[in-house]
């Protein structure tokens, strides 16, 4: 498993809490990011999947980074809605669940794509 071309926080989460089933080979594109803040709310992502279905992402990390004390879990499901549903019903973020899932669901609005990758990051 390879998270090495997933960019940001996102690559960082994985390399120190890995979800199978979550890595360069099999995500097409980052739908949507709820930023986190170290020692602070976490992180949430929507992730769309080679395999046509989606994973809803949630991490987060002390003050010092990723590579210390952090944790992440990850779920997939069949739409990118069911997914962010996930990532704030409030056992996983530490962000007010409809705040949350209000801007996720507006950046998996704009981040539709016409055809999506069937190729690894490279």
């Amino acid at each position: 498993m390879s998270v090495m071309n997933l960019e940001g926080d996102l690559g960082t989460c994985l390399t120190y809490n890995p979800i199978h089933g979550i890595d360069d080979d099999t995500v097409t594109e980052v739908l949507a990011e709820i930023i986190g803040d170290n020692d602070g709310p976490d992180w949430a992502w929507v992730v769309s999947l080679k395999d046509g279905k989606f994973a809803g992402i949630v991490g987060g990390c002390d003050y010092t980074g990723w590579d210390c004390r952090s944790s992440a879990s990850g779920e997939f499901f069949d739409s990118a809605d069911e997914a962010a549903v996930w990532c704030t019903d409030g056992s996983h973020l530490s962000l007010p669940s409809a705040e949350a899932l209000v801007e996720l669901r507006s950046q998996i609005q704009k981040a539709k794509p016409v055809a999506s990758r069937t190729q690894p990051f490279t």
